[in-house]
């Protein structure tokens, strides 16, 4: 037997070997259930974001409260304004009063919460505090559910009826009159 070919049938070996200590430890163990009163922190389903869709549901840290888990799911019956933010950016500092301002004349049918991509939390905070937002916020420390939701900058916002279903997206800074235009148009939609 060539030397190459003994490399590859070790190679093969090492690798059936490896997967099967593996399965058997994967099997073993069973698969793993989160402790009892544990918040479930990240994303909760594989779908991909896509308009006239479901979105995409998350359970992520409070920015304000890191012993909070604010889940998407948890705002159904009431439009969502879903914003993913960052203090680095500069239309997202522009366009937070707006959202502050909007959020308290819809407060009533309409949730806002604003999803902070890869920050600190002291970061993510003192943006808020700047702008002088108070409507909820979250942490997506890893940027997995930015991903998911497919940013390709920031900001970016995405309005969901009441059945979490995506109505309306975009990248890119939304002027107040866009905003408050494209949360009439889902709330008279609603059945």
């Amino acid at each position: 037997m060539s030397i190459a070919k003994s490399r590859w049938v070790l190679t093969v070996f090492g690798a059936l070997a490896f997967s099967a200590v593996a399965g058997f430890v994967v099997f073993r163990d069973g698969p793993s259930v989160p402790e009892p009163g544990a918040a479930t922190v990240g994303l909760l389903d594989q779908r991909q974001i896509a308009q006239d869709e479901a979105a995409p549901d998350f359970a992520l840290v409070s920015v304000r409260n890191e012993g909070d888990v604010l889940r998407l799911s948890d705002l159904r019956g009431k439009v969502v304004v879903l914003n993913f933010y960052a203090s680095w950016c500069g239309p997202c500092r522009r366009e937070l009063p707006d959202f502050e301002v909007i959020s308290k004349e819809f407060s009533g049918s309409v949730a806002f919460l604003a999803v902070n991509v890869r920050e600190s939390p002291a970061d993510a905070l003192r943006i808020l505090q700047e702008t002088g937002a108070t409507f909820p916020a979250v942490l997506d420390p890893d940027g997995d559910v930015a991903r998911r939701y497919g940013l390709r900058g920031m900001p970016t916002t995405f309005v969901l009826d009441g059945a979490g279903v995506v109505r309306k997206m975009g990248p890119g800074a939304i002027d107040a009159g866009t905003l408050r235009g494209e949360i009439r148009e889902v709330l008279s939609d609603k059945p």
